[in-house]
């Protein structure tokens, strides 16, 4: 693996400073415009010549490819805890956490759709999460509640020593059964859209 990230590396390096090269060459007239054009057409018009690019562009692809996939994984793998153990070093995903904050918040009945980020540093984790609620929840009691879950089962299934912080943000509330129909996209209203002599006897 480190060899394959090394040659990636070492291509983009090579194929990069290539380029630079040849940019500073034509900026300073070390190339000349007749040249390029020269070989823009030769490109063009010849067979074998195209077949090289061909290859060339498909090597390129592979190696960009190859690049995303090593600097993705190895993104994925430096979010992780670290435990000390007399048997050895344990790590626990970052996103394994994320998984868990959403599994204990979808428990509670009042959320519809729950996503959850996990952020660590040396005094605190951070956990927001981004709530989709029933329109007959208690924003205030459900919220609370639910921050007092995750960060509960947070810190009984990994034991930080670290303040784990959990933050909420309600994006959505979805209308029930129980809410007033919509007419042509308004919402009707018992205390607006009363009869303007309702009430007084004639």
């Amino acid at each position: 693996m480190k060899f394959l990230k090394r040659l990636t590396l070492a291509y983009h390096v090579i194929v990069g400073l290539f380029l630079l090269t040849l940019l500073v060459l034509f900026l300073t007239h070390q190339l000349s415009l007749t040249t390029v054009l020269d070989l823009v057409y030769l490109s063009y018009t010849d067979h074998s010549l195209r077949l090289v690019w061909a290859v060339v562009l498909a090597i390129s692809l592979i190696f960009n490819f190859l690049l995303f996939r090593l600097l993705s994984r190895g993104s994925r793998e430096h979010r992780v805890i670290l435990f000390e153990n007399p048997a050895g070093k344990i790590r626990v995903s970052i996103f394994a956490l994320e998984e868990l904050a959403k599994r204990v918040a979808s428990s509670v009945e009042e959320v519809r759709d729950v996503q959850a980020r996990v952020e660590l540093d040396a005094k605190a984790l951070d956990v927001d999460l981004k709530l989709t609620l029933r329109s007959d929840a208690n924003i205030l009691e459900v919220t609370s509640r639910i921050q007092n879950l995750v960060r509960r089962r947070i810190q009984e299934t990994i034991s930080l020593e670290q303040t784990v912080n959990v933050s909420a943000y309600v994006s959505k509330i979805e209308a029930g059964p129980g809410d007033p129909k919509s007419i042509k996209g308004t919402t009707k209203n018992p205390y607006t859209d009363l009869h303007p002599f309702q009430g007084y006897r004639a």
